[in-house]
């Protein structure tokens, strides 16, 4: 009698079990997938790039990007006429109207965010350009998000506009990449915040830091986002000035400035804006690190603002790294090896700078880029004496994950879709 209750009770709680997995499944199945789409435009400092997204929603939240299509047009709005910007950008929307099913086309937000490039303008010349685009975007089939004068708009590093609730585009790019990566939603382990990725943005005029990091680390540079019902909060800092373009232009401004014309930082036998080469990785290692000082006795980012400190990495928290670190480093990395590391670079950069003759390949390299000696002692600089890293840290460079280009348009385009909610769609 007794096994045999047991038995039953057994039985009545391996149903109730499977009951439950069978309800909460039913609960997780999404009744109807509906396909929305999202055009982010990246007016960067050498180029403007449109992403024409696809996503898949159910019940109003994102469940996967399914497309994206990328076009880049050369150069940037910073260096092209009011009207001559206009023209391009009216080109690129001709390549959304192109992706997106006419019928949704009304229903299709859009934003067209300038970076450092123009912030880099007097005021009235960069206002000058965005009243032009927003005429442009008016006459576009698409909706300009919250309104025409906050979807065309230069990120300033402040809340405002599409990143009131995402804060910085280093902090789209952060969310955009944890997405692809699949380390955010539920099937995350939450309780361990190592599980997201941090990453370095180098653009041409700034570079960026973004990673996760406890609750109580009491940064004034947090953000606090909300992934589905989740608070995660981000230390992100960016430094403008430090882009790769921008620290090439005062390295060889500050050459000039002295009456210098030899340097360390191009290899032997090269010149570069009638600076000629006597290649030395160690000595130009001395010269990018001083490009990072505050004062003589700092050597650090850190160092750029006293009352900012950058806060420690969580240890096991992996890196990537893209855009300018991609295209410098993606010729001399091996064919699907996916990562460096500080001592590695240091050796390629002895190569580079200390360049064989015989070695036709780095000498085809360096003979197109006569600064690649100065780029990887300035990438050194920036992850170990401007952001802590030690010389065995891997380093993931990346320029797409699963066939999406690694940029803070994604992140931004996934809180505008979520925002959004036109009529009659």
């Amino acid at each position: 009698m007794f096994v045999k209750t047991i038995l039953k009770a057994v039985s009545s709680f391996l149903f109730l079990s499977l009951l439950y997995k069978n309800l909460k499944k039913s609960a997780n199945r999404c009744i109807q997938e509906t396909d929305t789409y999202a055009i982010m435009i990246d007016a960067g400092s050498t180029g403007t790039r449109i992403h024409v997204y696809m996503f898949k929603k159910c019940q109003g939240k994102i469940k996967s990007v399914m497309d994206e299509v990328f076009v880049e047009r050369k150069p940037g709005l910073s260096s092209l006429s009011p009207k001559e910007g206009s023209a391009q950008i009216r080109e690129l929307l001709q390549v959304a109207v192109n992706a997106i099913p006419k019928d949704l086309h009304h229903c299709t937000k859009i934003a067209i965010k300038a970076t450092a490039g123009l912030r880099l303008l007097p005021e009235d010349t960069t206002n000058e350009i965005l009243n032009h685009i927003r005429e442009t975007i008016i006459e576009s089939p698409f909706t300009p998000y919250l309104g025409t004068m906050e979807a065309v708009s230069v990120i300033d590093g402040k809340e405002e506009g599409i990143l009131i609730y995402l804060c910085h585009i280093g902090v789209s790019a952060w969310l955009g990449l944890n997405f692809l990566l699949k380390r955010l939603g539920k099937e995350s382990l939450y309780s361990e915040f190592e599980k997201t990725a941090l990453i370095i943005d180098l653009g041409g005029a700034s570079v960026q830091i973004v990673y996760e990091i406890p609750e109580k680390s009491g940064q004034s540079l947090n953000h606090k986002i909300i992934v589905d019902g989740r608070d995660i909060h981000l230390h992100q800092k960016s430094y403008l000035g430090f882009g790769l373009n921008s620290i090439k232009d005062k390295f060889i401004k500050d050459l000039k400035e002295k009456g210098l014309t030899v340097t360390h930082c191009i290899t032997s036998g090269f010149s570069f804006q009638n600076i000629t080469g006597k290649g030395s990785h160690r000595e130009c290692l001395e010269h990018t690190n001083k490009l990072l000082m505050h004062n003589e006795n700092c050597v650090s980012l850190d160092c750029l603002s006293a009352e900012i400190r950058n806060p420690k990495v969580p240890s096991e928290t992996e890196a990537y790294i893209f855009s300018y670190f991609y295209d410098s480093l993606n010729p001399l990395m091996p064919e699907k090896f996916f990562y460096v590391t500080p001592f590695e670079v240091q050796k390629l950069a002895e190569q580079i700078c200390h360049l064989n003759e015989t070695d036709s390949y780095l000498h085809k390299l360096v003979k197109n880029n006569p600064l690649y000696c100065f780029e990887l002692n300035y990438f050194l600089s920036l992850w170990i004496n401007g952001f802590g890293f030690n010389q065995h840290q891997k380093l993931y460079v990346i320029k797409k994950i699963n066939n999406f280009e690694t940029s803070w348009t994604l992140g931004a385009a996934m809180k505008m879709v979520e925002d959004s909610a036109t009529s009659g769609c």
